[in-house]
């Protein structure tokens, strides 16, 4: 059995700055608990982060830090995952048994614990975060952050954009509930104002910060930040949103480690509109009020995705204007051009949808890369447990090309011989060598 002194807790994540550091923190409060060493795997920036502010450790932390707590990425078997249900640490002992120790590969593993072990003593999580070296211009954006006045009970609200808005992941339109949608921060901050609060408002987008510092005197917090550096920029609104009470944001991990430094209540907005609600809140906003050229135009069309997706089962007429919108804010959306496809399918309106795959996958200067992309999306949904949002759409589309013909049924024909040339290529990869 190897000795508990000799073993460490590894956390590694490849990915964004927050969860990187959550991993880190959560590795750190298990070593404590477990009375062994601690360590984080903290990889190079790398293609596909772009619209996260990482840096290489060296430029993070100091090099007295690296020296003692960045390691390489140690090979697959070597340190015991985190099991998913811990009673209690002698769980966590025996998983460990014949290895180098844990290694924390998702956000939140505090969650597996019991109730009684989550919180660090002396200090919480806060602790954990200070005893962190970064490098000298870092700490003194944390300590900057400590020094910024607030209100009395102020409260945050994380408005992400980033990948999802303006990145990759908008054109797979799956993250709906990892970013508020501006008509529905609106809404919360004219909710909270009426209850007399002061709204601490973390944006990505400085044209979103002018908006609602206007309409609604907001504090923003980039409007004190450290400028030139996003990782400063980063921890110093890492570390303003944990002096927040509260923390309205969606599915972020920014805003959860915010939360779990500061101990603060992280609020979901669906806790305050449920998805319903929001749709109808989204629909009067850029309906009603005509708000659609008020915002950023991503930003338009991300609302309107996310109202209309609560509705493509049960109302597919009014989720189909919702996405006629989001295409219009964002034509080169290939997704909502498949979506508005199959809904004109569902609501009868068959000939609409083949001109608009004419149109938009055909007859556009582009229509080639949008039609690649368009096999793409198509070939994904059909993949069991490739969670593309496009699923029920590529069987509705199936049906159309069967009965109407058109557009659609070329389009079909071309992912079945995309996905035909896939089969083959991977049978002959599997065939033995001579």
């Amino acid at each position: 059995m190897t000795a508990r002194g000799a073993l460490k807790v590894v956390g590694f994540r490849p990915d964004g700055l927050g969860i990187r550091l959550q991993c880190l923190l959560e590795a750190m409060h298990l070593s404590d608990l477990l009375g062994a060493g601690f360590a984080v795997v903290w990889p190079d920036p790398v293609e596909g982060v772009e619209h996260h502010a990482v840096r290489p450790a060296i430029e993070t932390f100091t090099q007295a830090y690296c020296d003692a707590h960045v390691v390489e990425r140690p090979d697959a078997g070597a340190y015991a995952e985190v099991p998913q249900s811990i009673t209690d640490l002698s769980d966590l002992a025996a998983v460990a048994d014949g290895t180098g120790g844990w290694m924390v590969r998702r956000a939140n593993v505090l969650g597996n614990l019991p109730e009684t072990l989550r919180k660090p003593a002396g200090g919480g999580f806060r602790r954990l975060f200070d005893s962190i070296q970064f490098q000298p211009h870092l700490s003194a954006a944390i300590a900057q952050a400590d020094d910024v006045p607030l209100p009395e009970t102020p409260v945050a609200l994380h408005l992400r954009a980033g990948d999802i808005i303006y990145g990759k992941h908008r054109f797979g339109a799956r993250f709906t509930r990892k970013v508020i949608s501006l008509p529905i921060a609106r809404q919360l901050i004219e909710r909270l104002k009426e209850q007399g609060r002061s709204v601490v408002l973390f944006s990505q987008d400085p044209a979103v910060a002018q908006l609602f510092r206007e309409e609604y005197g907001v504090i923003v917090a980039a409007d004190t930040a450290p400028q030139g550096d996003p990782v400063a920029q980063a921890l110093f609104e890492i570390a303003l949103m944990a002096r927040c009470g509260e923390v309205y944001a969606g599915n972020s991990v920014f805003a959860q480690i915010a939360a779990l430094i500061g101990e603060s209540a992280l609020i979901d907005p669906e806790a305050v509109f449920d998805r319903a609600r929001q749709a109808k809140l989204i629909e009067f906003d850029l309906f009603r009020h005509r708000r659609q050229k008020a915002y950023p135009a991503l930003h338009t069309a991300f609302a309107a995705w996310s109202g209309a997706e609560p509705q493509f089962r049960r109302a597919p007429e009014r989720a189909m204007r919702l996405v006629e919108v989001a295409l219009k804010y964002d034509p080169d959306n290939v997704c909502y051009v498949l979506k508005l496809a199959s809904l004109r399918c569902r609501t009868g309106r068959v000939a609409e949808a083949n001109a608009l795959i004419d149109a938009e996958l055909a007859d556009r200067a582009d229509g080639r890369q949008m039609r690649l992309r368009a096999l793409g999306l198509l070939h994904r949904a059909g993949l069991v447990g490739a969670g593309s949002v496009l699923v029920r759409d590529r069987k509705v589309l199936e049906n159309a090309a069967e009965t109407d013909g058109g557009a659609i049924a070329q389009l079909m024909q071309d992912v079945r011989a995309l996905e035909g040339r896939l089969r083959r290529r991977d049978h002959e990869r599997e065939r033995p060598r001579p």
